[in-house]
C-alpha cells in the first residue's frame, strides 16, 4: 500500500498512525491531524478542557495575531472539541511543519487559558480514566462510557442488519417517481417545443424522493436503483412522446408503429436527438443526486 504523506510524517515523528488518522500527545493533549488532498487541507483536531466564550475570543486573537507563522483557522464543534484547518499542498506536508503547527496551536490553548481534558467526551462528566475513538478523533472518556456505547453500537447495528431494507418498495417507488419526474419535460415537448430534454434533471431528484416515500432506507444500493430509475424515466418519456405522435396520427398502438416513428427522415432524428440530450444532462446531473443521497444517509458512529 502506497505510504499517504500524513502516514509518512506521522512514522518519522514517531505518532500512532491509522488511516486516515495521526495521533499526538502534547501538552497533555490529544491531537488527531487528517488530510483532505482534495481540498488541500490539514485538520487538526484537539479534546480540551470545558471550553467558555472569553477562551475561545482569546485563542481567536491569538491566530490572528500569529496568521502569518500559523495560517490556521479554528472551529468549535463542541465545548470538549476543537478544529484547527490550515491549507497545506499536498506534496508539501512535512514533519517540521506539522510539529512547529501542532505546537504554535498548543501555545495559544495555553495562553487563551483552554485546560487539559477532564472531562468524558462520551457522557461530558469529570473523573476520566482512558481514552476512545469517536469516529477516528481521540478524546478522554470513561472505560465504563466507552464500553456501554460500543455495546449499543454493536445491538444497533444488528438491529438494523435485522430490519427490512425496503429495496424493492424503494425500486417501485423510484420508478413511479422517474415517470412522474418526466411529466414537465413531456408537456414542454408537445406543446412548447423547445429543447424539453433539459429538465430532465428532475426526474433524478423525483426518483430518489418516491424512492424514500415508498418507506426505503437509503443505502449503498440506492444510487444504483436512482441511476436505472433515473435512465428509465428518460427513455418513458421519450416513448410517451412518441406515443402521442401515434395517437394524433389516428395510428394503433403497436410496435410497427413505433418503429415508424423512431425510423421517419424528418421525426425520427428529432425523437433520437431529445432521448441522447435528456440522457446526457439527466447523467450528468447524477453526481449532484448521489451528493444528496449520502448526506441523506443516517451518519454511522464509530467508537474504538
Amino acid at each position: 500500500m502506497m505510504t499517504t504523506p500524513l502516514q509518512r510524517v506521522a512514522g518519522e515523528l514517531g505518532w500512532e498512525y491509522q488511516h486516515p488518522f495521526a495521533y499526538a500527545a502534547v501538552d497533555q493533549l490529544h491531537w488527531t491531524i487528517s488530510f483532505q488532498p482534495a481540498a488541500n487541507q490539514l485538520f487538526i483536531q484537539v479534546n480540551v478542557a470545558p471550553l467558555t466564550d472569553d477562551q475561545v475570543a482569546s485563542l481567536n486573537r491569538y491566530l490572528v495575531e500569529h496568521r502569518k507563522d500559523i495560517g490556521a483557522s479554528v472551529q468549535v464543534n463542541t465545548k470538549l472539541l476543537l478544529t484547527f484547518a490550515k491549507p497545506i499542498l499536498f506534496g508539501s506536508l512535512k514533519s517540521p511543519q506539522v510539529t512547529e503547527l501542532v505546537q504554535a496551536l498548543a501555545t495559544g490553548l495555553r495562553s487563551s487559558g483552554i485546560g487539559i481534558p477532564s472531562h468524558c467526551g462520551l457522557c461530558s462528566q469529570e473523573g476520566v480514566d482512558t481514552t476512545a475513538r469517536i469516529n477516528g478523533i481521540r478524546v478522554s472518556a470513561h472505560q465504563l462510557c466507552k464500553d456501554q456505547a460500543i455495546a449499543d453500537i454493536a445491538k444497533e447495528t444488528e438491529a438494523q442488519g435485522q430490519q427490512e431494507p425496503h429495496v424493492l418498495k424503494g425500486l417501485l417507488g423510484a420508478l413511479i417517481g422517474a415517470m412522474l419526474g418526466s411529466i414537465p419535460w413531456i408537456l414542454v415537448d408537445l406543446f412548447v417545443g423547445f429543447y424539453a430534454a433539459i429538465l430532465g434533471i428532475l426526474i433524478g431528484y423525483s426518483a430518489l424522493y418516491f424512492y424514500k416515500q415508498f418507506g426505503a432506507k437509503v443505502v449503498k444500493a440506492t444510487r444504483f436503483i436512482i441511476i436505472a430509475a433515473t435512465i428509465f424515466g428518460v427513455i418513458f418519456a421519450n416513448f410517451a412522446i412518441a406515443t402521442y405522435i401515434i395517437v394524433n396520427s389516428d395510428g394503433l398502438l403497436i410496435i410497427e408503429n413505433y418503429i415508424i416513428v423512431y425510423t421517419d427522415p424528418e421525426i425520427g432524428p428529432i425523437m433520437l436527438q431529445s432521448l441522447g440530450i435528456g440522457l446526457f444532462i439527466t447523467l450528468f446531473s447524477l453526481p449532484t443526486i448521489f451528493r444528496k443521497v449520502v448526506a441523506d444517509e443516517s451518519p454511522k458512529v464509530v467508537i474504538q
